[in-house]
Parts: structure tokens; C-alpha cells; sequence
């Protein structure tokens, strides 16, 4: 009995979480038999606080990166859809006219409020970066257009890192795939054609300031931009002045340089046809709980010694 009990308290550690990771995940820890510290608020703990409570602890659950599952994917590519839509429907002013009394005064014409929509012929969907968000994307986006196996179904295209040896075989495969034309092309290429522009890129040196005045200059009139990658791809100051000046049908942002200090009077926030969201792409319950879970299996793991399922290597 001695030898079980000096057992039992020998396997507890102590176990540090930084944020509420919501009821499903904290009871996986508080179920665990480990000392859980716990920052309770939904905010940042101090850094004291942090340093304080990390001594002796054997984990520690910190809100630093997302895994990519299929909950993370389906939320990211809601949140571009939505985008798409608010953009090229300009719902974003139309919410204005409601939010600030000027319905009454804002009598019905017949192109009051109209944008371009998904069901144009031979739409152009175009992809800065091709991962599977982007593919998850797509199929959303083609319940929106013209039916796939018409005279005038959309196209896709997109650009990626390199172009590969096999290249039209990959178009080949991912035009069978998603049942519209589907080919790869050059940055210059993407900004001319597309009707609708979405960027789904990883942020490194060479795409970071990558969509500038010059590529911006490039795209047709009445396209839409959407970006729910990273901030720095765009570059703020060239894609408010693109947007003042009348070029492009409007932008949708869910991220965007800069934030989350991004004050009420900036460029972007100020245009009616911007519509900028504070970066919750992956904000669905579904998706916030199972990245919470795996945070929580990787450090109960961690603690007991066994391979984390999600670990990053170095």
C-alpha cells in the first residue's frame, strides 16, 4: 500500500497552462492527477506570473502556433469564403448603411449597393500559395459559381513556390480533382487574370511585401483581394491607396500588417470597401476546442515521458 501511494504521488507534476483552454480540455487536465496552475482569465498572463508559476513545473501549455487539422482547415477556408462574399457583395457598406441610420435616407436605385458576383462566366479564382486550405477553399467557393460541367465554369489558377518537373501533371491531377480547369502560373500572371484573388501563402522573404503597388496595379478593376495568410504579404499603405483611387472592387482582410494595433482611423479600417476581421480565421468551436485538446494530449505526454503526438522537431 506504501509503495503504491509513493507511487501515485511521485507520477504527479506540476503542469503551468497560460490561458483557459476551454471546458473539454481543462477537465482532460484537472482529470489528469497532475498539479494544474492555471491562468484563469482570457487574456495573457503577466510575465511574472509566468515566471513565477513555471518553476519546478514539468509542463506548460502556451498559446504560441496552430497545428493544421482538418477542424483548422475547414474553419480558415469558412473564414476566406465569408470574405469573398462580404467583399464582392460589399456587405461591409451595406452594414453601414443599417448600423448608422441612413436607410431611410438611401432610397432603393437599381445598382444601389451591386458588386460583382461568383456567378459571373469564366470566373478566375486565383491562389497566392496552394495547400490544402486553399483546396478547401476552392471547393466552397465552387458551390457559389457557375455549375462546373458548363460552357462557362470557373477556372482556377494559382501560384506556388517553383514550378515542378511534373508540373502539368499536377494540373492534371488537381483540374480532375476539383473539376474545373486548375493550372499553375507565374505572380505576374495570377495579379492579371484572377477575378477573385486569395492569398493562402506562408510568410518568408520572398512573399513578405510581395503583393505591392506594382502587383496591385497589375489586377483587374473590379477584382476582389482577399487575404487570411499573414499581414506583412500585403503591403497596407499601396493597398489603400489602390482602393481610394477606385482600383479593385474591394479587399477582404482577416489579417493584415501591423496587428492587432491597428487603430479605428487606419487606411484600411476606413474604407468602405475594406472589410477587415481581427484575425479570427480559425475561430470556430469545433476548431479552438480540438487545437486545445491537442495541446493538452501533447503535454500530459510530454510530462509522463512518452512521444507527444503533435511535437516539433528541430
Amino acid at each position: 500500500m506504501t509503495d503504491s501511494t509513493e507511487s501515485k504521488t511521485a507520477s504527479k507534476h506540476k503542469i503551468v497552462v497560460c490561458r483557459d483552454l476551454g471546458k473539454e480540455a481543462m477537465s482532460l487536465l484537472h482529470n489528469s492527477g497532475h498539479v494544474i496552475v492555471a491562468w484563469e482569465k482570457d487574456t495573457p498572463p503577466p510575465r511574472e506570473w509566468v515566471l513565477e508559476n513555471v518553476q519546478a513545473a514539468r509542463g506548460i501549455c502556451v498559446m504560441m502556433a496552430d497545428k493544421v487539422d482538418e477542424e483548422l482547415l475547414a474553419a480558415v477556408a469558412d473564414i476566406a469564403v465569408l470574405l469573398v462574399l462580404m467583399t464582392m457583395r460589399r456587405i461591409g457598406e451595406a452594414l453601414q448603411v443599417v448600423q448608422e441610420g441612413r436607410w431611410p435616407q438611401t432610397p432603393w436605385s437599381p445598382f444601389l449597393l451591386t458588386g460583382p458576383a461568383l456567378t459571373r462566366p469564366s470566373l478566375t479564382i486565383g491562389f497566392l500559395g496552394f495547400g490544402r486550405i486553399s483546396h478547401c477553399t476552392l471547393e466552397r467557393l465552387l458551390a457559389f459559381t457557375q455549375p462546373r460541367n458548363s460552357a462557362h465554369a470557373p477556372r482556377c489558377i494559382y501560384t506556388s513556390s517553383r514550378s515542378r518537373s511534373n508540373q502539368q501533371d499536377i494540373d492534371n491531377q488537381y483540374t480532375q480533382q476539383f473539376g474545373v480547369a486548375t493550372r499553375r502560373v507565374e505572380a505576374d500572371v495570377l495579379a492579371k487574370e484572377s477575378d477573385v484573388l486569395i492569398i493562402l501563402c506562408s510568410l518568408n522573404e520572398d512573399t513578405k511585401g510581395m503583393v505591392n503597388a506594382a502587383f496591385l496595379e497589375k489586377m483587374k478593376s473590379d477584382a476582389a483581394l482577399i487575404n487570411v495568410a499573414r499581414g506583412p504579404i500585403v503591403d497596407s499603405a499601396a493597398l489603400a491607396a489602390a482602393l481610394e483611387k477606385g482600383h479593385l472592387c474591394g479587399a477582404g482582410l482577416d489579417v493584415i500588417d501591423g496587428e492587432p494595433n491597428i487603430p479605428r482611423d487606419h487606411p484600411l479600417v476606413m474604407n468602405p470597401r475594406c472589410v477587415v476581421l481581427p484575425h479570427v480565421g480559425s475561430a470556430s468551436d469545433m476548431s479552438r476546442n480540438g487545437m486545445a485538446n491537442l495541446c493538452v494530449t501533447n503535454v500530459l505526454a510530454g510530462v509522463a515521458g512518452e512521444e507527444m503526438p503533435s511535437e516539433l522537431r528541430s
